[in-house]
């Protein structure tokens, strides 16, 4: 047989190989039956395989530009990890493309006994719907601000419920409003060993994730009713550009004074810049903002957001430069 043939014979075993295991998706053991191989040499070729530039592996060009994306916000604000997901068809297809995408980061980076805050809203209640189940690690998740409404997919209790359940882990709930109408109220339920039990086990996460709120007409704090669209103004007009665990803080990420920080009922922001993982979740335009914000403040050292808020969110740091 010359060489040539040989060589021939090679190359199309390597395609029939690809095509089988790319193709017809079939796995690396049904083709090694059926060509009576072994799989470790079906393994092999396979490798060769691309090797050889038979196969060449494309990814559609949305997750490119994504992925490219990630490596400029990382580089912009030394942040540990970044995910960009592609735009979804309408926003709640974007929440629940940001919660698929922060829920598969969560689950590789769970170890046992993790102590998880979580806060509410949204793209929090996409996170809890699409978590695996886990069964082997002895985790607890603790909810780090109150707000008790009854707003479907807003409802904190719902976040921790789904949290809790996929997870197999122990809940601390907190279970109070996320503003308590007077200050007194507040020193009252503190008093409450739940109460007190949850805010001190907040403190003491290794790991957080938190949603970032806005000024916006659907901001979750104004729509639950926690505060007031006159307090959201009054919120605004001191300068501040969103909210994390219903705490405010300005583009700088220092935190708003105003007439409701002393009634939230959470962790501090600087209790929770000492948390070592602190994911922001979020998405929509309008949080570009606020999530810079947040990355001043070292509220935020991983965020996980769309396409569209990263681009919005670049555009903010090369105005500043």
């Amino acid at each position: 047989m010359s060489d040539k043939t040989s060589s021939h014979r090679k190359i199309s075993l390597l395609a029939r190989i690809a095509w089988m295991y790319y193709i017809q998706g079939l796995t690396q053991e049904e083709i090694a039956k059926k060509l009576d191989f072994s799989r470790t040499k079906v393994t092999r070729l396979l490798a060769q395989a691309k090797d050889e530039g038979i196969v060449e592996i494309n990814i559609s060009r949305k997750f490119r530009t994504c992925f490219e994306i990630e490596e400029m916000l990382r580089d912009a604000f030394s942040l540990e990890t970044v995910r960009v997901v592609p735009q979804g068809d309408s926003p709640e297809d974007t929440r629940e493309g940001v919660g698929v995408a922060c829920a598969g980061y969560l689950e590789q980076n769970l170890t046992d006994g993790d102590v998880i805050g979580c806060s509410w809203g949204r793209n929090l209640f996409h996170v809890g719907q699409a978590l695996r189940s886990v069964r082997d690690r002895a985790l607890t998740v603790v909810q780090l601000s109150g707000g008790m409404n009854t707003g479907g997919e807003l409802l904190p209790q719902k976040v921790m419920e789904l949290m809790v359940s996929k997870l197999s882990a122990k809940g601390v709930w907190l279970n109070t409003p996320a503003v308590v109408a007077h200050l007194d109220i507040k020193k009252a339920l503190i008093r409450d060993f739940s109460i007190n039990e949850a805010i001190t086990l907040g403190k003491s996460c290794n790991k957080a994730l938190v949603g970032i709120g806005d000024f916006s007409d659907t901001a979750s704090l104004v729509v639950t009713g926690s505060i007031t669209r006159e307090e959201n103004q009054e919120l605004k007009h001191a300068g501040a550009v969103g909210d994390i665990l219903c705490r405010h803080y300005d583009i700088n990420g220092k935190v708003v004074k105003s007439s409701i920080a002393d009634r939230v009922m959470a962790i501090s922001l600087e209790e929770l810049r000492n948390i070592p993982l602190r994911i922001g979740v979020t998405s929509g335009r309008e949080k570009a903002m606020p999530i810079l914000g947040a990355i001043n403040g070292g509220y935020i050292n991983a965020l996980i957001t769309d396409e569209e808020t990263a681009n919005e969110l670049l555009k903010l740091t090369n105005q500043k430069l």
